[in-house]
């Protein structure tokens, strides 16, 4: 099999983040790049309305130490694998279109990302995994999440 020089990984940073990043590290070329992104949806989007009595400002400021906060993550996930600054990105959006744009912008070979791999009406109304399958313009490898048992 031939490895990939530029793997987008698409990471939740959830503990699972780590099981996806150690799957795309062996795809990815001597030479080649990881980069890794996470996709936050802005506030605005998913509160339609005020939420809770919370004003545009409020939800505004919110979203902005969101954005800082998710960024430090990032890099902390990102120094445990030796991905530069500059191929960390955040980025505002839903999570399927936001993915499959970047993708296609930055010309990655392979997409590699988590799944629950769920089934029936689940699957039928989609999740991330599916909404990235579905028109990406690379190869994408769904690593399987399995749930934990309590």
């Amino acid at each position: 099999m031939s490895l990939y020089n530029k793997v987008l990984v698409a990471i939740d940073l959830s503990e699972e983040s780590a099981i996806i990043a150690d799957k795309a590290k062996i795809l990815v070329s001597p030479d080649g790049e990881m980069v890794l992104v996470n996709v936050l949806e802005p506030l605005d989007s998913v509160y339609a309305g005020e939420a809770f009595g919370a004003t545009a400002l409020q939800i505004s400021e919110i979203q902005d130490e969101l954005v800082v906060q998710t960024k430090e993550r990032l890099a902390s996930f990102a120094e445990k694998y030796g991905v530069a600054k500059k191929n960390q990105k955040l980025l505002l959006g839903r999570p399927a279109k936001e993915i499959r744009d970047f993708a296609e912008k930055e010309k990655v070979d392979a997409i590699v990302m988590g799944t629950h791999g769920k089934h029936g009406f689940e699957l039928l109304l989609g999740s991330t995994a599916n909404g990235v399958l579905h028109g990406a313009p690379c190869d994408v490898l769904a690593v399987r999440i399995e749930k934990k048992h309590k």
